[in-house]
């Protein structure tokens, strides 16, 4: 069998934080942490992370992305240490792992146009043969994630909040990356527009053979998008299993109280299409 996409084994990081001037009264902020975190997402699958804001979701998804190094665990990509990648450079890791975040608009450069901006990540990583074949790339990159060849001489401002994170996932995918961790990256929408961005993450995972850790406090979101889902509460995993199973049988008791405060009952037999109607 092959190597699974992601594996996290024990893994802790816990903030530091000065609560007092006095040296010996300082003490460990262990809010937005991670402790002893252990998962393993398979290739080709959607993990979906679920808790509360403060729960440790985004510094496990600065971990996974290398943005922090683990005081302890070990994290592994397509089977290899995390570590033994970064030290190839930031370059290499690009070219297999990228990130989808919930505010778009703040990463991009406001005063260049979206085009521009997609041709300088192809610059940058001395992709393609001449000029003219990454302009042609970043025009088939837009088209490929459902905008018109016309936004690429448009900046930032001029687009939706729904049109820019298109863009993020773009600027994302034209590495060709085998893996996207995506931290929150529909909260921030319209319900309309989060179905549709949804739907076109699902529609790129099949076309492009993606794994995903899909990040979110919103279950119903999660319960669309996910083979597997794990639970996350104050740091730890508290429950992981294939979707329709926790769903259906959440057996801890964080579990049952996160997803009985949302009306209804959410289901999923695999990750399906939403209507714009469905969140």
């Amino acid at each position: 069998m092959s190597a699974p996409a992601l594996r996290l084994d024990g893994v802790r990081y816990l903030h530091r934080q000065a609560k007092s001037l006095l040296p010996w009264r300082r003490s460990i902020a262990r809010s937005g942490g991670v402790e002893e975190v252990s998962i393993t997402v398979a290739s080709g699958t959607t993990l979906g992370l679920i808790g509360e804001s403060g729960c440790g979701k985004s510094t496990l998804a600065s971990l996974i992305m290398g943005d922090r190094v683990p005081q302890a665990g070990t994290i592994d990509l397509f089977g290899r240490p995390l570590a033994q990648r970064l030290g190839r450079g930031r370059k290499a890791l690009a070219r297999e792992l990228q990130m989808v975040a919930q505010d778009p608009f703040g990463s991009m450069d406001p005063r260049q146009a979206i085009g521009p901006q997609l041709v300088e990540t192809l610059d940058v990583h001395d992709e393609g043969s001449s000029a003219g074949e990454r302009r042609d790339r970043a025009l088939a990159m837009l088209v490929q994630v459902g905008l018109s060849e016309i936004n690429y001489a448009r900046l930032p401002h001029q687009l939706s909040g729904g049109q820019r994170q298109r863009v993020s996932i773009a600027r994302a995918l034209i590495l060709k990356p085998r893996m996207l961790v995506c931290d929150e990256p529909v909260s921030a929408l319209d319900v309309s527009v989060q179905a549709q961005v949804l739907n076109l993450l699902l529609d790129l995972q099949e076309q492009m053979n993606l794994t995903m850790v899909f990040i979110s406090h919103d279950i119903r979101v999660v319960g669309h998008m996910s083979h597997a889902i794990a639970v996350m509460q104050a740091g730890r995993i508290v429950e992981q299993g294939a979707a329709e199973t926790v769903l259906a049988n959440p057996r801890h008791e964080y579990s049952r109280t996160l997803f009985a405060a949302v009306p209804g009952r959410v289901t999923v037999a695999k990750p399906a299409r939403l209507l714009e109607s469905a969140l």
